[in-house]
């Protein structure tokens, strides 16, 4: 992940380089070329270039003025479904740190997004043996207010997972 946290644009052969002209598209074709380039940067984007990628992607989604909050969940979900998925794990590390980053005044609305998005980092954190860091993320995860039932059992392998 880029730390310096400029938005340059990506290289020319990404699939990428799309999102500036979905960014002015007409709103009722935004969502269906968005899940395009998204695809295209899960089966096409180099590793090395990948993470960027999906940062670029979710910059562009997240756009205060670009989407509404309809349209933003189809691709709130494709993302969460599809990440589980992302390799190397430090792709998934970075690509849903960003996510969690660009959340921001959407957390509400997407609060089960959140939730999956952290205990998929948290994993890919753990696979790449880096258990503080999983800790660490963990420990901001909130289980009260998912729309699914957690029992004292969950409560309890999230906590035990923490330590």
């Amino acid at each position: 992940m880029s730390s310096s946290g400029s938005k340059s644009l990506p290289p020319l052969n990404s699939p990428a380089a799309e999102l500036p002209i979905i960014e002015n598209a007409a709103a009722a074709v935004k969502v269906d070329q968005y899940l395009n380039v998204y695809k295209n940067i899960l089966e096409h984007s180099p590793p090395a270039q990948r993470a960027d990628d999906l940062q670029q992607y979710l910059h562009s989604i997240f756009r205060p003025t670009n989407l509404t909050i309809l349209q933003l969940r189809a691709l709130v979900y494709q993302f969460t479904d599809t990440l589980p998925n992302v390799s190397p794990p430090q792709t998934r590390i970075d690509a849903g740190i960003s996510f969690l980053d660009k959340l921001g005044e959407h957390t509400a609305s997407f609060r089960e997004a959140e939730f999956s998005v952290q205990n998929v980092v948290a994993t890919a954190y753990e696979e790449e043996g880096s258990f503080k860091e999983a800790a660490e993320l963990l420990k901001r995860v909130s289980l009260e207010g998912l729309n699914r039932s957690i029992t004292a059992d969950d409560k309890a392998k999230h906590w035990v997972r923490i330590a």
